[in-house]
């Protein structure tokens, strides 16, 4: 659940981008994936239990703290610069994506701008389905 929102964000609002400026998804939706999967692998395998990682083993999870980062920071770009109408730069987004941390209060405050975007803007997809 933690993660389905920011992916959302991401994923979904480059739709309502405008034409000229564009974000590849790709790197994001990976890191998305790398932090699901071996969230899940390692839960499933410890079931809980302390773990430490040494060595080459605590390379995956260094990375994985750098995919949970570029999660919540690409998804804030994303909304930044769909308010905004340019491309949002890293110092424009933190703030956003320090909110998200703090789930309740951040996911309240942040729900209204993607609501507003959704409920009052046309996604490029819809133009293109218009336009045929």
């Amino acid at each position: 659940m933690y993660g389905i929102y920011p992916l959302s964000i991401g994923y979904v609002l480059t739709d309502y981008l405008p034409k000229k400026l564009e974000i590849k998804t790709g790197f994001f939706v990976f890191n998305w994936f790398y932090w699901i999967a071996l969230f899940s692998l390692v839960t499933i395998l410890f079931d809980g239990k302390e773990v430490t990682f040494n060595g080459p083993l605590a390379i995956p999870v260094f990375y994985l703290f750098f995919a949970v980062v570029y999660v919540f920071l690409f998804a804030m770009r994303v909304l930044k610069t769909v308010q905004s109408k340019r491309k949002a730069s890293f110092g424009e987004s933190i703030g956003m994506a320090s909110l998200i941390f703090f789930w309740p209060i951040g996911l309240w405050m942040i729900h209204s701008d993607v609501k507003r975007i959704m409920d009052t803007q046309v996604s490029n997809s819809d133009l293109a389905n218009v336009s045929e």
